[in-house]
């Protein structure tokens, strides 16, 4: 390629100073305008809610906010599988406990994120040498090409690896650049000698470029591989060879790769050359994944625990935590997408405020949107996640940097103010009852009634007295003006004083009994004076 830009050097260079002149003036370059154009698949956590958001309130913010981030073309929005719940990630650094020296059982490795992310770059890469679109081809699947050789003693299928080696030669090949595809090609056939190439697929012009490679293969050394512990399984090429020391003969001459795993070990690889005819040869030491202690005894490291789910994340912000980055990378990669979506619902006196987050999967970094506030009556709940909308698609394909999250958000410490309780009312007086004198009853003594004389109980009855009750009982209309008044009793006239008349009647009396006498001495012997008088 070196070679070509200096044979060609003063062609190219004015179209590239029209393409510098073009750009200085501001007119957007091909490779903006794609990015502007491509779409960004996030994963979306659910809606979590804070202590005082009523239940039925996050499924319907939620339901109107997926709603309008779906109506975006940009951005292809995916659910979190419930069979995401948890991640599994690295052990915490805890002191492990002594076991017996009986053998112990580990759980399986989970794959890297860094795989799942190089299988996703190979498909995207042979999608778009398909499309003839070579240049961006080369720049996708070489990446995937460096995620895979950082990984290759956890890679289990080898064919992923020589797959995209084998696209990029094509890539090269096609896209007009033969040496650096002839280089790229013979890599391949040194791997998989028995390649045959489609030619209604990758082109003739390939064919024929894998016939040629053929052609220049030259068998290689005798190579014998040596793998510690004893009992690890050798792999060369991705092909099973055996454990303990193997030894592989008919090996093409180039570069090969050696995988050794074990039970209780962490897989290793080695690349191996191959030059001359040489022997060659390769130890390959694993790392147990078992502490050794005093003498035989062995301790076994902790199993490797699930990290929080990434609805528990959301639901507590502890987006500091050790093993947030991987576990919401792996459930990315597990959906191919490019961000994580989470977001929180909290509560204060006036309304709800909704907070988002935003993690971009390729360098594990999350930035705070700006939050939305909506009514507690939900009033502008449509309006405010339009607006929250808006910020989250100029976040994809602007992500901001200057908004990365450094601390547990402070939208998770709103709460709804608790009334400040009422001071008890003071215990009204409780009253004594007062004990009550009573006055001694007034005994009212009836006068002992007169003596009637014989006169006096000849006499007929006088009229009652009316008394205070019966006067107020006469009528309105009683004349009372008419009535004579009544005469008090100091001016009652003499003749009608009781007492003048009861002298009156004693003389009376007197009199009749002296005639009485008289009259009697007539008729009567002298000296005996016989009568009866009666007062």
């Amino acid at each position: 390629m070196l070679v070509r830009l200096k044979r060609y050097g003063g062609v190219i260079s004015l179209p590239v100073l029209v393409a510098f002149g073009l750009s200085v003036t501001g007119i957007p370059s091909l490779s903006q305008a794609q990015s502007q154009a491509r779409t960004a698949k996030v994963l979306f956590v659910p809606v979590q809610r804070g202590e005082s958001v009523p239940e039925g309130v996050p499924s319907r913010v939620e339901e109107y906010f997926r709603a309008l981030i779906e109506i975006e073309p940009r951005i292809k929005l995916v659910s979190l599988p419930a069979d995401m719940a948890g991640v599994p990630g690295p052990a915490p650094a805890t002191e492990p406990a002594a076991q017996a020296d009986s053998p112990q059982v580990l759980p399986p490795l989970a794959p890297h994120p860094d795989l799942e992310r190089a299988e996703r770059l190979s498909g995207s890469g042979r999608d778009l040498a398909r499309a003839q679109k070579f240049d961006r081809a080369l720049s996708v699947l070489m990446q995937a090409k460096d995620l895979y050789a950082k990984r290759l003693g956890e890679l289990e299928d080898f064919n992923r690896y020589v797959d995209v080696l084998l696209w990029i030669s094509v890539s090269f090949l096609n896209g007009g650049y033969a040496e650096e595809g002839t280089a790229a090609l013979s890599e391949v056939i040194t791997l998989r000698p028995e390649l045959s190439a489609d030619a209604a697929e990758f082109g003739a012009k390939f064919v024929a470029a894998v016939d040629a490679a053929k052609k220049r293969l030259a068998e290689g050394p005798v190579v014998s591989v040596t793998a510690e512990p004893a009992e690890g399984v050798i792999y060369v090429d991705g092909r099973l060879l055996g454990s303990g020391i193997q030894v592989a003969a008919g090996l093409a001459r180039g570069r090969h790769y050696v995988r050794v795993v074990a039970d209780g070990y962490y897989p290793a690889s080695s690349v191996l050359t191959t030059k001359g005819s040489a022997p060659a040869k390769t130890t390959v030491t694993l790392k147990s994944r078992m502490v050794r202690i005093a003498k035989d005894r062995k301790v076994a490291v902790a199993p490797e625990p699930k990290f929080r789910s990434l609805s528990e994340y959301a639901r507590t912000g502890a987006f500091q935590e050790a093993g947030f980055i991987k576990a919401a990378q792996s459930a990315a990669n597990k959906t191919l997408a490019d961000f994580v979506l989470f977001s929180f619902l909290a509560r204060t006196e006036s309304a709800f405020h909704l907070g988002v987050f935003l993690m971009d999967v390729r360098n594990g970094e999350l930035v705070s949107i700006e939050q939305a506030t909506v009514d507690t009556d939900l009033g502008n709940l449509q309006i405010a996640l339009l607006d929250l909308e808006s910020r989250l698609a100029k976040s994809l394909f602007d992500f901001p940097r200057d908004r990365l999250v450094k601390s547990r958000p402070a939208i998770y410490d709103m709460r709804v103010a608790r009334p400040v309780p009422a001071p008890a009312p003071a215990p009204a007086p409780v009253a004594v009852p007062v004990p009550v004198v009573q006055p001694p009853p007034v005994v009212v003594r009836q006068a002992p009634a007169p003596v009637r004389t014989q006169y006096q109980a000849s006499l007929p009855p006088a009229a009652p007295v009316p008394s205070r009750v019966e006067m107020d009982s006469l009528p309105s209309d009683f004349p009372m003006d008419d009535a004579a008044p009544v005469t008090p009793q100091s001016q009652v006239p003499i003749y009608k004083k009781w007492w003048l008349w009861t002298i009156v009647g004693a003389v009376v009396a007197g009199g009749v009994i002296a005639a009485g006498v008289v009259v009697g001495t007539k008729g009567s012997k002298p000296g005996k004076v016989i009568g009866e008088a009666t007062w």
